[in-house]
Parts: C-alpha cells; structure tokens; sequence
C-alpha cells in the first residue's frame, strides 16, 4: 500500500500537482496508539489471543535436510503460472461463498499445509495493513502487523465449508488486530526455539498493487516453507527456505498448489480432499 501511494504522490508532484496537507503525522499515530492501546483494550485483545491460540501446534513441514540448530533466512523462489481460467474460477467460488479472494486461497493454502504435514490443525500468519482509520490511509509510514491464523481442517469439509471456516477465522483475527505481533510473542511464547519463528513457522500474503494502472495481486508466504505466487494470470513464485528444503520439493509445491485451485473451481461445495 506505500509503494502505490508513494508513486501516486510522486507522479502529481511530477505534474506539477500540489499534495493536500495531511491532518495527522506518523508520529501523532504512535503517540495515539501508545495511548489507546492499553488497561481494558489491551486485555482485552490478548485474552482473545491467548484463547485463540491455546495449545497451538508448531507446523511439521517434512524437510529435506536435518533443521539446523539456528534458523536462516535463505531462501530460494521458483516461479509458476497460474492459468487465466483457474484465476477466473477462484474468483467465481470467492463470490459464491460470500469471502474475498484472500480467504478463498488461504483456503487453498491451508489445504497444501496439511497434505504436507498431515496435520488438521494448521497455524499460519498473515500480515495485514492495519490501516482502519481514515486518518491514516493516505500517510506514509510502517502501520503493518503480524495476524496470526488458526484453521480446523478436521471432518472431511467441502470446499465451501473450508471457505466459511476461513472467513470466520478471518474476521475475528481482523477484530483484535491491534495488538502488535511483538507483544503477541512476549505474551505467549515462554521458551524460543531459536531454530523456528515463534507461534507460527508460515507467512501468508495477497496483496493487490496499482502497477501501472492494471491491478497485479500477488500472494506469498515465508518461514519454515516460503511461497510467492502471484495470484495474477501471469506470473506465480514459490520459494523455499534454503538449508532445509530441496529445489525439487520446492518445484513441486506450486504444481499441487496449482491442483488444489483447480479441484476448488468446478465444484466448490463437493469433498476438497479428493482432488489430490
């Protein structure tokens, strides 16, 4: 979202265009926030986290190599695309289900976890931009935190059962995304394992940028297994952290990412877990 205001501000600084004055400053959002955001609102928000993720488990992804003792950051990307059609249809079933297009490839993603891991309950983060002021949509500066996302795969769900379970999951984090994701950790992560993220080990995202004046959308995830594909017909990437995985597991993640778009589309409300 800065990188397309910066450009609009930019390009009417270019045209000679003079930019509103701006009611409030990054300074005044973090004076207000500081303020706000305690006694009963913050209690409040990590009770609701420390329900939410009691008990969490950690995502076993099966790896290639032994995890090293101290996590890396290397990472590698692959690159895939994502047929216009399934794009079209992945749409479609968002619009049938009543979610957005980000709840509807979580769906899909969360699939992908747990046929990797063969786990029902799957943690996995999310960033958001945390902009819901009107005050500061239009200002420069780092609002964005960490939601974290915790979906039941349990019970042989349809598709659109998926999707609902999702859309819930989603809301309610939106509702209680004002604790900053640092204090999330300190609250609720005792011992650090310094060979993991803390809570959760994936990162997902779909963003949607004004490149051009065409929308691009894009979605990546990061962590223990890293993915970043494009939602776009033209273009999709899927990276994997290096030292752990293998460039051919890497390859594959996207060709049963790309399966599992497609099983959601014809038939959004029969059985998810066939289409593998």
């Amino acid at each position: 979202m800065v990188g397309g205001l910066l450009r609009r501000e930019l390009t009417a600084l270019y045209r000679g265009e003079t930019l509103p004055p701006l009611t409030v400053q990054y300074a005044d959002f973090a004076v207000w926030q500081r303020t706000w955001f305690q006694g009963e609102v913050l209690d409040r928000q990590l009770a609701y986290w420390r329900d939410r993720l009691a008990d969490a488990p950690e995502l076993e992804m099966p790896t290639d190599l032994p995890r090293p003792p101290i996590r890396s950051s290397a990472g590698a990307r692959v690159a895939f695309t994502v047929p216009a059609e399934v794009t079209a249809g992945l749409r479609t079933v968002a619009r049938t289900s009543g979610a957005t297009t980000f709840m509807t490839l979580f769906s899909a993603y969360a699939v992908l976890l747990g046929q990797y891991t063969g786990q029902d309950d799957i943690v996995a983060g999310t960033p958001i931009a945390n902009r819901n002021r009107a005050e500061t949509e239009d200002l420069i500066g780092f609002f964005v935190n960490a939601l974290v996302l915790r979906l039941d795969l349990s019970g042989d769900p349809t598709f659109a059962e998926l999707v609902g379970r999702v859309r819930r999951e989603a809301l309610a984090a939106y509702a209680h995304q004002d604790l900053p994701f640092e204090q999330l950790v300190d609250a609720l992560a005792a011992e650090r394992d310094r060979s993991r993220t803390p809570i959760f080990q994936v990162l997902f995202n779909y963003n949607q940028d004004d490149v051009g004046g065409s929308q691009a959308s894009r979605r990546r995830s990061s962590g223990a297994w890293r993915c970043r594909r494009p939602g776009c017909p033209d273009r999709s990437r899927s990276s994997s952290t290096c030292g752990s995985f293998s460039t051919t597991r890497a390859a594959r993640c996207p060709a049963r990412s790309s399966t599992a778009r497609r099983c959601s589309r014809p038939t959004p409300s029969s059985g998810w877990w066939p289409g593998f």
